[in-house]
């Protein structure tokens, strides 16, 4: 790789790594504050204890006189119905946090104080006096319309249990205002006195309902509640007008004469949940009316066919329609404005079918749903909201806690592995001091190579130098002769410089031919040309011989010699540095015009000459810089003059 290549890739990671630094800041930036989350959530998790404890204490004390309350009325009820049972001392109610929730168990104490569950230690009995009461509270404890339905809701219950049942239901209907419809198998006199007592009875294939007996007393006030309800081709129930009082509704019959299926529709028209089943054999749809208070009318439709089966239909007492949907899929936004029956925590609290006695002491109702639906008054209600949101900031802070240390962890990692940038930036500034060092001895190399080059050059003349064991030569009188033929070229030399400047004036004047003279104008022409002839001529007569110099004494003549002989052992140096420069030549002096023409002669030779001079000064121009260094050399060596003239030499270089 080569320097310009090296500072590339340097310069590159001097980059990379500038980048790299930006994203440590970033990660050093982001793990400050992930452990300054991790310190807050970590801090919010280790108060859990101490916080959860305060709110138990806190929904204890809000729940204290209402589940006093509660206790009491269900308490009242199991002694009511089974009176005198040490086993069934009293009802507890049993609330405590679980996972950062309010739950809650019911419990039957024995008079020996051990409490155990009302569902999977007690008795059915027991279980349904309880739920019965449940329901009542729990629908009591919402803005829904005050309905209940429960069928077969004692079927655990012997006979002899029943009117003391029925007796307390119907007071507790009356305390809260509560319109009940019980469906029993129990005989109709069980209930005699108590409630409404309605029979269903098949009569030629069609089923009626005919109320079969009154409560000793109504009470006035109650609110009106349902009406009545109308079963059209709704299994069994070709037509069936059931009429309904505001208190407690009895509906008892033989087997198999439709008393479920009167529970069963008023579910379907809550909750919108028709299915063929429903519908009376042969018939391609049924309908079931409710009669609402101010004598509206509220009628559902369900058919076998079509892609929406189901049609709300609500009616005022002149019959005009007020509100309708065909929706067939969903429940209307405005039904439970006028029905009032929605579900709460997405279970029905209003209708209690054969199967499902139990209510809320069901083991599969979880004992945070079944806290939710026995909101046990206005300010246990805030608690639970108070320990729902701190769950939920809970469960935040703990995802957040796991999240965070998550993060961190690989941030110390990223860090880890970013944190050895130091040492690299400190790597790349000492490269790049070293990259100029290495420019530097680069530069030295390259100049040394050059003189290595020169060197080796003047080293492969010295050893051809060397070869030259003997220079012949006769005597100094040889000597002087090649100084005396040096002379007579440079005399040539300037004769010829002279000549051909006096030539080149010659040549410029024009010489016209002879005109026809006949006006005067012409002969002052010819006269201006005479006058410059004169003159001409006068400055040709200034010319005189040229005067040659005079001999140069020869000193030195012992290196003289030595330079003689280098000269001849390298005739190239030899006619570079003999031949001198024609422009410092002096001017020779013609004495008369009369030599004029053998100098144009001399200057046709001198310049045939000097054009072969020329061609072999352009030949041997490279070996003359090749032999500048060599002749500074030797201008040293003999004392920085000429040995002829003893003239100081000038220092050559390129």
């Amino acid at each position: 790789m080569d320097i310009s290549s090296a500072r590339t890739s340097l310069s590159e990671c001097s980059s990379a790594v500038y980048a790299l630094k930006g994203v440590m800041q970033a990660l050093l930036s982001e793990e400050l504050m992930l452990i300054e989350k991790i310190k807050s959530s970590q801090l919010l998790v280790d108060n859990k204890p101490n916080v959860m404890a305060v709110l138990d204490e806190l929904n204890q004390r809000t729940q204290a006189r209402t589940k006093s309350v509660y206790e009491e009325l269900l308490t009242t009820l199991l002694h009511e119905v089974k009176p005198d049972d040490p086993e069934n001392h009293s009802v507890v109610l049993q609330t405590e946090i679980k996972k950062s929730k309010v739950s809650l168990d019911v419990g039957v104490k024995t008079a020996q104080g051990f409490v155990r569950n009302a569902y999977q230690d007690k008795g059915r009995s027991v279980e349904n006096i309880i739920a019965m009461g449940l329901r009542f509270i729990s629908v009591s404890r919402t803005s829904n319309r005050r309905f209940i339905v429960m069928d077969e809701a004692d079927n655990n219950l012997r006979q002899e249990y029943i009117p003391a049942f029925a007796k307390i239901m119907a007071q507790l209907a009356r305390q809260i205002g509560m319109q009940v419809i019980y469906i029993s198998h129990h005989p109709a006199s069980c209930f005699e006195g108590h409630a409404r007592i309605i029979g269903f009875e098949r009569v030629n294939g069609r089923v009626s309902a005919d109320v079969i007996s009154e409560p000793a007393g109504i009470d006035e006030l109650q609110p009106a509640g349902i009406r009545y309800i109308r079963l059209v081709n709704t299994k069994q129930h070709e037509n069936t007008f059931i009429e309904l009082s505001p208190g407690v509704n009895i509906i008892t019959a033989d087997i198999d004469v439709g008393k479920s299926t009167l529970a069963q529709a008023i579910e379907a028209v809550a909750q919108n949940e028709g299915r063929e089943g429903l519908i009376r054999d042969g018939e391609p749809s049924l309908m079931v009316e409710i009669g609402l208070e101010n004598e509206m009318t509220l009628c559902w439709e369900y058919s076998r066919k079509g892609s929406r089966k189901t049609k709300y239909t609500l009616r005022d007492s002149s019959g005009a329609v007020c509100n309708e949907s065909a929706d067939g899929q969903y429940v209307p936004e405005w039904l439970h404005d006028y029905l009032g029956m929605e579900k709460k925590h997405d279970f029905d609290i209003h209708i209690s079918d054969s199967h499902n006695s139990s209510f809320i002491l069901d083991k599969k109702i979880s004992s945070f749903k079944r806290a939710d639906l026995l909101s046990l008054g206005r300010e246990s209600a805030d608690v639970q909201k108070m320990i729902r949101i701190y769950a939920e900031r809970m469960d935040k802070a703990v995802r957040l806690l796991n999240e965070s240390k998550k993060r961190l962890d690989l941030v110390q990692r990223k860090l880890a592995v970013v944190g050895s940038i130091t040492d690299v930036d400190e790597n790349i500034i000492t490269l790049g001091k070293t990259l100029d060092e290495i420019d530097k001895h680069k530069e030295r190399l390259n100049s040394i190579g050059k003189y290595a080059g020169k060197l080796a050059s003047a080293n492969e003349r010295c050893r051809q130098l060397s070869e030259i064991t003997q220079i012949e030569y006769n005597s100094n009188i040889e000597i002087q002769a090649g100084a005396g033929r040096l002379e007579g070229l440079i005399n040539e030399l300037c004769v010829m410089k002279e000549k051909t400047q006096v030539m080149e004036q010659i040549l410029a004047v024009n010489i016209k031919p002879a005109p026809n003279y006949v006006s005067p104008e012409p002969i002052a022409k010819i006269g201006a040309s005479i006058d410059k002839l004169l003159k001409l001529k006068s400055r040709l007569e200034d010319v005189t011989t040229l005067e040659l110099p005079s001999k140069p004494e020869l000193r030195q003549s012992e290196r003289c010699l030595e330079l003689a002989n280098k000269i001849k052992e390298n005739s190239d140096r030899l006619e570079i540095l003999v031949i001198p420069d024609i422009s410092l030549l002096t001017k020779p002096n013609y004495r008369s015009p009369d030599n004029i023409a053998l100098v144009g002669n001399k200057i046709g030779v001198a310049s045939k000459h000097v054009a072969n001079l020329s061609t072999r000064l352009e030949q041997d121009r490279l070996a003359h810089h090749q032999c500048l260094s060599e002749k500074e050399i030797l201008i040293t060596e003999i004392g920085g003059k000429c040995p002829l003239c003893e003239q100081i030499m000038p220092k050559v270089g390129p």
